[in-house]
């Protein structure tokens, strides 16, 4: 298994797409800020980029692009054919679940970190507050605000992000045993998110977008991270179950 792991590995990670991937997170959620030119919260335009920005709801292409389309690119070129000489169909599809997954997760938080990273060449004259004087944008991080422990403030929001990204490349992923081409497989993921976090705010629930930024209603970051978790793993859970089964339909006519 660790020699599969290392070859799906080296796909993902060290690849044009991946690099794509980051910049294009980041580029959705500067555009997000543009409308903002002028804003002083530094904590501010973070929560816009995520929950209102213009072209947020691309996010799970970003997820989606580094690896969940390989599947596909295996079955198309007979590379799966290679790899089924060396390794069985479970793992096989353990192993490519997990990658993809952890591929998405580390895109969209890096697409994040990147995001502020850059920020202040928009918006120069953004800064974060200072004397203990700032308003968290929600409550439950008043403390760390407060604090201006900033790494543990940013850190949690790209923790929330990756979950988010973990998820949603899982998805794609599960929906390539379902297509034949990659830019329907894209098109696909980004459409369900949008119908799916429709049907749940029409039943007020708290949506995917939500989830991913932290945008619930909540007294303890805890409950904040253990209600994204509970959710985003399970789910991711979920479409590794039904990813299995149809992969191994697949694979069979491979």
């Amino acid at each position: 298994m660790h020699g599969c792991f290392a070859t799906d590995a080296r796909r993902a990670f060290v690849s044009p797409r991946m690099a794509l991937a980051i910049l294009m997170c980041a580029a959705l959620y500067l555009l997000g800020t543009v409308s903002e030119i002028g804003s002083t919260d530094l904590l501010y335009l973070l929560d816009s980029a995520m929950n209102v920005g213009a072209f947020s709801y691309l996010l799970p292409l970003v997820a989606a692009l580094p690896f969940s389309g390989s599947f596909l690119e295996d079955r198309k070129t007979g590379f799966v054919r290679l790899q089924l000489q060396r390794v069985t169909p479970k793992r096989y599809l353990t192993v490519r679940f997990f990658t993809v997954a952890l591929s998405g997760a580390i895109a969209t938080a890096m697409g994040m970190l990147v995001f502020l990273s850059v920020l202040p060449l928009l918006h120069p004259m953004a800064t974060l507050p200072t004397n203990a004087e700032g308003i968290a944008v929600y409550p439950y991080m008043q403390d760390v605000v407060t604090a201006e422990n900033w790494r543990g403030y940013y850190a949690f929001y790209a923790c929330l992000q990756a979950l988010s990204g973990m998820f949603w490349a899982g998805v794609a992923l599960t929906l390539s045993t379902l297509v034949s081409q990659a830019q329907i497989l894209y098109l696909s993921v980004v459409l369900l998110m949008e119908v799916l976090n429709r049907i749940l705010f029409a039943v007020h629930c708290d949506s995917f977008t939500s989830l991913a930024t932290g945008a619930v209603q909540a007294t303890q970051r805890s409950q904040v991270l253990g209600q994204s978790s509970l959710i985003f793993l399970g789910l991711t859970m979920g479409c590794y179950g039904l990813f299995s089964v149809l992969g191994k339909r697949r694979l069979s006519h491979a």
